[in-house]
């Protein structure tokens, strides 16, 4: 998907690839974001481009911090589908509401993993509680 944007939007740029794959955008503890900060901070990129913000950070806090460095370094955060420009209020606006957004959708998958985790710990209690006492009732019957 990406690959494609960059060849019909920005052709005219100089394109390298940072990628952390397998990581969680809940924090910025990820190698690649830290290369991709360490080149905006020493130079100018005009353009971070990402496939959706929730890939890029899912935390509030995190995505202000980060707002404001591309903001300073005028780093505009393109996807595929919309564009952030940082240095309007509407831009920024635009970001934070995305980034609450994917901090709740972050948190919301990690609620319903822990109560189906928790549901299902439940569940199989009390199949192991019905056993045991099955095999009570069963051995009183042996007596």
């Amino acid at each position: 998907m990406l690959d494609n944007y960059v060849k019909y939007h920005l052709s005219d740029y100089d394109v390298e690839n940072y990628k952390d794959k397998g990581k969680t955008a809940t924090n910025m503890r990820r190698t690649g974001l830290k290369r991709v900060l360490a080149r905006i901070d020493s130079e100018a990129v005009e353009v971070l481009l990402v496939k959706s913000l929730d890939r890029l950070v899912r935390n509030t806090e995190d995505a202000h911090f980060l707002m404001r460095t591309l903001q300073l370094k005028k780093t505009r955060i393109v996807t595929p589908y919309l564009e952030y420009d940082l240095q309007t209020v509407q831009g920024r606006r635009r970001f934070k509401e995305d980034a609450i957004t994917a901090e709740v959708e972050s948190e919301n998958t990690s609620e319903r993993v822990r109560l189906s985790k928790h549901k299902m710990a439940k569940i199989l209690n009390i199949l192991m509680v019905g056993i045991f006492h099955m095999d009570i009732h069963v051995m009183k019957i042996n007596y």
